[in-house]
């Protein structure tokens, strides 16, 4: 995921700056902010060929991992350090629990399975 900068000419729209405390983050819009904060600093995102070979790995090693618009617009703030990695978290939380909550998703229930021998509990 390359994090590039658009023309400047194109917006000129004061730099949105994303508040360091986690507990200030929208938990409503998510979605909305982190398009607004991309935006208003000039951020698009796209895939790198390591992004692209990342993800050919990760699929061969039996894992299917694909970031939606969201999940690759924070990735590109990540990238371009407007964001640190508690920030991308809470954010990505935030973003999951208010699409959870909106009933778009349903969120997937963990078990215990009972212990068996030389294993506590598997989940």
């Amino acid at each position: 995921m390359l994090a590039h900068h658009k023309d400047a000419t194109e917006h000129q729209v004061s730099p949105i700056k994303v508040p360091a405390d986690l507990d200030q983050l929208p938990k409503k819009k998510v979605q909305q902010f982190v398009s607004s904060v991309a935006q208003s600093n000039n951020i698009i995102s796209c895939q790198s060929r390591l992004d692209v070979w990342a993800e050919a790995v990760t699929r061969a090693a039996g894992d299917s991992v694909q970031l939606d618009q969201f999940g690759l617009t924070l990735l590109a703030l990540f990238k371009a350090r407007l964001i640190n990695a508690r920030q991308m978290s809470r954010l990505m939380s935030n973003y999951m629990l208010e699409n959870n909550s909106s009933g778009n998703q349903t969120p997937k229930r963990h078990k215990l399975v009972p212990s068996t021998k030389g294993s506590e509990h598997l989940i």
